[in-house]
């Protein structure tokens, strides 16, 4: 498969970039027929994904729902029939913004006033569509064989929710037919594994939207599974020295001011509820409770380590287009813990934790998974507390675990 950089060669696509290649550039031939059918819709961002494509659009008043997925998706097959040649150029900072502003798509515009000035601006070109992007695509449209659009949600320009909220098109694209059909095929599995189906089908839980969105209740059979994965998890924990506590679902708003949540987490947080003279809030997670759990008396070096676990019913306000059953809901119920050690203790208790997650994971036969380090940012000055000396001791336990393990991991 022969490719376009942005340089202007055609070669022979690298196998390892095929996927994302086609990706992208399906993302490119679905703006051109959203524009054919939507001409007064501008454009913000259009990437290639781990699973396929999307591009975030403004439509102005028309609207762009799943059930006009079936029109620009026709429009789109009708692209690749033409033929059209992907093409590539360069333009100067100026002439680019000049651009971008006589065809009225003022994303672009802003989005060039984020680059560096030294930026290199590339445009692609397939017929009478010019996107700015940086490459590589196809050299023709007709090399698109195989894709679909999948769904069509909201997403904030920059990811922000004091911007205008846009319309995200969703899609997928293979390198042939028959990768669709199997990608076909694994969907209509996975609805029927869907847990939504198998809740409402096994009478587990339902929702209900007078009780509010993303707020399930567990049925009787529900909660009977419940009722025995939290002893299934409770004895383990207690045979490991867990301590269990019971925590209130509400904390003052001083509260997660003191542990820094509030400046960080707060747009994640139902509205505050004035009681008098105080404010509270729906706690969105444990770790300023178990933290005033421990300071509540003295400990010594000895007392540690401490480990105190909760099976803690917490409450965020998720947008209302994430929520998804009891997988993804505004009321969730996790298993929480918190481990107060020594330095010396970081590495013996995390394998701890690590045998644990995995002796689980074999009891339910889960074996698909992956294991993700998860690091600090050093220049983050803001969100992190500024010991480097703690943080890489940690952070190098952590990792020290993994590799005596012997887990594979990313980080």
């Amino acid at each position: 498969m022969k490719i376009l950089y942005n340089d202007g060669r055609v070669d022979e696509c690298p196998q390892s970039q095929e996927q994302e290649v086609i990706r992208h550039s399906a993302a490119h031939i679905m703006a051109q027929a959203i524009k054919r059918l939507y001409p007064n819709t501008h454009f913000a961002y259009g990437p290639a994904t781990e699973t396929g494509f999307y591009y975030d659009v403004d439509s102005g008043d028309a609207i762009i729902n799943d059930e006009a997925l079936p029109a620009i998706e026709k429009e789109m097959q009708k692209i690749v029939k033409e033929n059209l040649k992907f093409e590539v150029f360069t333009l100067p900072r100026n002439e680019a913004i000049a651009l971008m502003e006589e065809r009225g798509e003022q994303y672009k515009v802003q989005h060039i006033g984020d680059l560096p000035e030294d930026a290199r601006i590339t445009f692609f070109r397939q017929g009478e569509y010019i996107d700015m992007c940086v490459g590589p695509h196809l050299t023709y449209t007709k090399a698109l064989k195989a894709f679909k659009l999948t769904a069509v949600s909201g997403a904030y320009w920059k990811n922000d929710k004091n911007n205008k909220m846009l319309t995200r098109v969703k899609g997928v694209a293979f390198r042939t037919p028959d990768e669709l059909a199997e990608y076909e095929k694994r969907v209509k599995e996975a609805q029927e594994r869907d847990h939504r189906r198998i809740g409402k089908d096994m009478q587990l839980f339902m929702t209900d939207d007078l009780i509010g969105k993303g707020l399930p209740m567990f049925l009787p059979k529900g909660y009977t599974i419940w009722q025995q994965l939290e002893d299934y998890i409770k004895d383990k924990e207690r045979a490991l020295g867990y301590q269990h506590v019971l925590t209130p679902c509400i904390g003052t708003v001083g509260l997660y001011q003191t542990s820094g949540h509030w400046d960080h987490y707060r747009d994640n947080m139902f509205p505050v509820m004035a009681v008098e003279d105080e404010k509270f809030v729906l706690r969105p997670m444990n770790c300023p409770h178990h933290m005033m759990i421990y300071a509540n008396q003295r400990h010594s070096y000895r007392d540690l380590p401490i480990r105190i676990g909760e099976i803690a019913h917490d409450f965020r306000f998720e947008s209302s287009g994430t929520l998804k059953g009891i997988e993804r809901g505004r009321h969730f119920c996790q298993n929480d813990a918190h481990l107060f050690v020594t330095p010396e203790q970081i590495k013996s208790e995390v394998a701890s934790v690590v045998d644990l997650i995995f002796d689980v994971y074999k009891d339910f036969g889960i074996t698909d998974y992956r294991c993700v380090l998860s690091l600090r940012d050093p220049e983050d000055k803001v969100k992190y507390h500024q010991d480097d000396e703690m943080w890489d001791h940690a952070e190098t336990a952590l990792r020290d675990v993994l590799n005596d393990l012997g887990i594979q991991y990313t980080e």
